[in-house]
């Protein structure tokens, strides 16, 4: 079974710093969710079995609001969630991005290392894509997320 698991965490000044996940193994995906600071990205260091690793650029004691998944497959070896990293054109309303995923995504998040002008698009997600847009009317921006399918949610 998946594990999904959303924290906090304050986060010493430099690179790599460790941070406990608490996940049963190593996470396969790791993002920082809006609302940290700045200054914070996911670590270069491949997570553990115990920590996964955030960047600190700023001052030490910053609070990351981090996002880690231990996944798995569907028995056919077929993906139910993942994440995506695109570039969505400028000033574009519902981009269509694969997801690469065996049925329809119910779960999509924008991770914090989005441009500043994305958002999720007006077009619900169908078998084959999500839809990004980007209000930004001069430039591309990179869209960070993340999709699941999952058999059921449980709360």
């Amino acid at each position: 079974m998946a594990q999904i698991r959303y924290f906090t965490a304050v986060i010493g000044a430099g690179a790599n710093q460790a941070v406990a996940h608490g996940l049963a193994r190593a996470p396969d995906i790791v993002g920082l969710l809006f609302g940290s600071a700045a200054n914070l990205s996911v670590g270069t260091t491949t997570p553990t079995a115990t920590n996964l690793y955030i960047t600190n650029g700023g001052a030490p004691g910053l609070t990351a609001h981090i996002f880690a998944v231990a996944s798995h497959s569907i028995a056919d070896g077929t993906n139910q969630m993942r994440k995506i990293v695109a570039s969505i054109p400028q000033n574009t309303p519902n981009h269509p991005v694969p997801h690469g995923l065996v049925r329809t995504p119910t779960v999509i998040f924008l991770l914090f290392q989005c441009g500043t002008n994305i958002s999720l698009g007006a077009t619900a997600a169908d078998a084959t894509n999500i839809y990004i847009a980007n209000a930004n009317m001069g430039a591309a921006e990179d869209c960070h997320v993340f999709v699941m399918a999952p058999h059921s949610i449980i709360l």
